[in-house]
């Protein structure tokens, strides 16, 4: 499909400049049909993007980080949407589809201080990396209090101080009564096999806390050239 076709829905991606679309558009020009009827025109995937020394922007894919222990993600409103260890297909399909009409769709991945010198949040690195360039270009938000980080996040403070406190609860107990986590192969194979009782649940209770803005991204698209079952295009 291509960067430029993509980036038409406004989201990163995470697709090479080099797919520019090429192939459909050569298709397109001979008669194919462009088939868009799908369950989703591309292939999600939580993002942040990171700003380089140099001036320019990167797209970072939140894969290693969702599903260990210790870390959660939520709306604007301060709630969780989603069990945050699912594939990241599932996150961002959520992410849209929990979003209130004409909010702008991201969410915020956060986590204690121990979270951030155990496991990578985002592109910030854990342990011996330091964390202060991230801080210092805006990367990663910190506050001292939930509530602090909250403020400057933009999300509800007590709704995620209720949040997080219910999630604590839960957690300490290895259980995830609203969504699930951590009760399923996927969940436990990416979270930590050393954390006790369920390698995916940890609790959010050590400041300072650092969050970091994720965004519907993708690694590319499911829509392109309608085929047949001999893969040929009708034209």
């Amino acid at each position: 499909m291509g960067t430029k076709r993509l980036a038409k829905v406004g989201w990163p991606t995470w697709t090479p400049p080099e797919a520019n679309g090429s192939g459909l558009n050569m298709a397109l020009e001979v008669g194919a049909k462009f088939k868009t009827d799908l369950a989703s025109p591309a292939a999600w995937c939580p993002v942040s993007l990171i700003k380089y020394p140099n001036g320019t922007e990167g797209v970072f894919p939140h894969i290693m980080d969702r599903a260990k222990p210790g870390s959660i993600g939520v709306l604007a409103n301060g709630k969780r949407f989603v069990n945050e260890a699912n594939g990241y297909y599932d996150y961002v399909d959520a992410m849209i589809k929990a979003t209130p009409e004409g909010q702008p769709v991201n969410s915020w991945q956060i986590a204690d201080s121990r979270f951030v010198r155990k496991y990578p949040l985002g592109m910030a690195k854990p342990l011996p990396v330091p964390l202060t360039p991230y801080l210092l270009n805006g990367y990663l938000q910190k506050g001292d209090t939930i509530e602090e980080l909250a403020e400057k996040c933009g999300i509800d403070p007590q709704a995620l101080s209720k949040t997080v406190k219910e999630f604590n609860e839960n957690a300490r107990r290895g259980e995830d009564p609203e969504f699930g986590r951590g009760e399923t192969p996927f969940n436990r194979y990416g979270g930590d096999p050393k954390n006790t009782p369920n390698p995916s649940l940890g609790t959010l209770e050590k400041g300072p806390f650092y969050a970091v803005k994720v965004l519907p991204g993708s690694f590319g698209t499911f829509a392109g050239i309608d085929v047949d079952d001999k893969t040929e295009a009708p034209a």
